[in-house]
């Protein structure tokens, strides 16, 4: 991945280690814990935790009166939270809902669908006077269920620890609604955080290619914040419009110092956001985490022309089996960008079977894109702006293979008639560029020289009133003409 976009760790407190006979036996779940009196200003009490888990590399740990929990990486001694860090905790200056938003174990934004007025509210389990209900601790871990004073929802949750990741879950069909509809909710959404004064850090996001979010001190009046769809837009609901490249991986992470995550979502996503928060937007920390959708706003339609109707939500909630995260702990060794993409790496050849590539070829592979043409518009009428016609293309080729580039993949856009920004009515080939003949030559010509070329073709944008499969298209199809000639 390449680093595009935004741009600490000082000493840790270790933590002291008790053990605990029950360490591996399932105990009795525990009934309606309420949270400490203490828990709406300060972070857990690191006297209340017990040990959850432990293997040769990690020690889980687990405060019983909110759920939150703590991981020792034996290794290096470091702690990794899912809660801010005491040690910073005393000079947070973010005030009101946020402050406990930010010390809770779920946040949840909700709506009431009953109430055409109604609009959607963030709470927390702690703002809301939440309970836990049927604590439990398992053999690699506990299981809980978040229950919401006020709204009545309850969110039923698992954690586990194994040798290489602490994993988080949510289990869709144990979520309980009141009289109110769950939109989206974020679990554990401190883990890992670090403020910025004294820690050479940064967040990393799926973003395009690859995006860092560089730690940065004093950014109090930044409340920008990055959230995006996973696997990109669903043009069937409302999204919002912005500038960032799709995300198409599963997968996020974030370097303080010498310690690093990289989480990893393996059940649900395609029904989430990803969720950073750099320091100074929601807190003096920098978090990252995964907003998972129940219920996504869509646009209603009241008219036969489509002009005229409301936003609402769906009633029915989006289900999956699991919303699932792995943490990814990684060696101080590793810890870093180049570290996280080996972690994730692995687990997609161990999890997804993926194997490497073979290089066809021993040279280095070059990219070329071409771009045929484009129209500028005017106050009368367009002006047409020739780029690359299929002759200069193939001249453009010849030089490049003759100066040893002969691993080469071609990309030729606005090829199309009146050039790229033309959508709905492709065929033929524009003939101030060569025509569907130029275009033949063109692609036998780098056939000859074992060169892929791919024309673009955007089959969902339409704004020259074309026709959407056009007699030329499926003539050129059948025939093997310039669609099929590539």
């Amino acid at each position: 991945m390449r680093p595009r976009g935004i741009t600490a760790p000082s000493d840790r407190p270790r933590v002291g280690m008790r053990s605990d006979p029950r360490l591996g036996q399932q105990q009795a779940p525990q009934q309606a814990a309420a949270p400490p009196a203490n828990a709406k200003n300060e972070p857990p009490d690191d006297g209340k935790f017990s040990v959850a888990a432990e293997n040769a590399n990690f020690r889980s740990l687990v405060d019983s009166t909110t759920a939150h929990f703590k991981v020792e990486d034996k290794r290096s001694g470091q702690v990794y939270r899912s809660y801010p860090d005491p040690a910073y905790w005393p000079k947070e200056t973010i005030t009101g809902t946020w402050r406990n938003n930010l010390r809770s174990p779920v946040m949840i934004e909700y709506i009431d669908l009953a109430n055409f007025k109604s609009q959607p509210k963030i709470v927390s389990w702690l703002e809301d006077k939440g309970t836990l209900e049927g604590f439990q601790k398992t053999s690699d871990g506990f299981k809980v269920t978040f229950s919401f004073g006020g709204t009545q929802f309850k969110i039923p949750v698992e954690v586990k620890l194994t040798n290489d990741y602490v994993e988080t879950k949510i289990i869709d069909d144990g979520i309980k609604e009141g009289k109110l509809s769950l939109l989206n909710l974020k679990l554990y959404p401190l883990f890992g955080a670090e403020p910025s004064e004294g820690q050479d850090g940064y967040i990393v996001l799926p973003d395009g290619s690859g995006a860092l979010i560089r730690f940065k001190p004093n950014r109090s009046n930044d409340k920008s914040v990055y959230r995006e769809n996973l696997y990109g837009a669903d043009f069937s609901y409302f999204n919002e419009r912005t500038q960032r490249q799709p995300v198409k991986m599963p997968v996020f992470g974030m370097k303080s110092g010498s310690q690093a995550f990289v989480g990893v979502m393996t059940g649900g996503e395609e029904y989430s956001k990803l969720f950073a928060s750099p320091s100074g937007a929601f807190g003096g920390s920098n978090w990252v985490t995964p907003e998972w959708q129940y219920r996504i706003k869509f646009f209603q339609n009241t008219s036969q022309k489509g002009n005229s109707g409301f936003y609402t939500y769906s009633k029915e909630m989006f289900k999956v089996p699991q919303r699932s995260i792995r943490y990814y702990l990684l060696d101080a060794a590793k810890s870093d960008y180049v570290g996280m993409a080996l972690a994730y790496r692995d687990y997609l050849m161990k999890e997804k079977g993926l194997k490497p590539i073979k290089a066809e070829s021993p040279k280095v592979p070059f990219y070329l894109d071409i771009v045929g043409a484009d129209k500028k518009q005017g106050l009368l009428w367009d002006q047409y702006l020739k780029g690359t016609t299929t002759s200069e293309a193939m001249e453009m080729v010849k030089r490049l293979y003759g100066l040893g580039i002969e691993n080469m993949s071609i990309q030729y856009m606005g090829w199309q008639k009146n050039g790229y920004s033309s959508y709905g009515q492709l065929f033929p080939v524009d003939s101030r560029l060569g025509g569907n003949e130029g275009m033949k030559q063109f692609i036998q010509f780098a056939h000859s020289l074992k060169i892929p070329v791919l024309l673009t073709a955007n089959y969902t944008l339409n704004n020259t009133n074309g026709g959407w499969l056009q007699p030329a298209l499926r003539r050129d199809a059948e025939h093997g003409g310039a669609a099929s000639g590539i």
